[in-house]
């Protein structure tokens, strides 16, 4: 048994502490949402779940789950999605990224990133730890009721 501290690292969509607040949104998408990744609605007051798509809301993150599931670390259409409004939670990233570093939704790498270019979409929250491409790092989420551009 490895000792503490030397524990592998998290994976996508794993709560870093119990500082969270859960939201539960059905998946109405046409396709499943990866744990970890940004979850939109049609309206700030939607209790329907998305993928992103353009003048969408962005409700939180969606927080890796025990339940069987369809597709690999994702929900399925039709899922009840937990949806981290306000905590941490791992997330994969796609570029080499450092702590405190505001973060962007690569929607088209579906993975998180520190650039503004190339199809990302602004979000207010930041990396609590840094890591290279391809690698699990902590993210800040905080509550935003607001569109968001992409």
């Amino acid at each position: 048994m490895p000792a503490y501290g030397a524990i592998d690292a998290g994976f996508a969509g794993l709560l870093v502490n119990g500082e969270d607040f859960i939201d539960s949104l059905v998946n109405a998408d046409a396709a499943v949402i990866p744990f970890g990744a940004p979850v939109f609605a049609q309206t700030n007051f939607d209790n329907q779940a998305f993928n992103y798509s353009a003048g969408y809301f962005l409700r939180g993150v969606a927080v890796h789950t025990h339940k069987e599931y369809i597709a690999a670390g994702s929900y399925a259409v039709g899922d009840v999605v937990g949806v981290l409004r306000v905590g941490a939670i791992q997330v994969l990233v796609g570029a080499a990224v450092q702590s405190g570093q505001n973060a962007y939704w690569d929607n088209t790498a579906k993975a998180w990133t520190n650039v503004t270019t190339g199809g990302t979409i602004q979000s207010p929250y930041r990396f609590r730890t840094s890591g290279a491409s391809g690698s699990i790092v902590e993210l800040d989420v905080m509550k935003s009721p607001v569109a968001l551009v992409g």
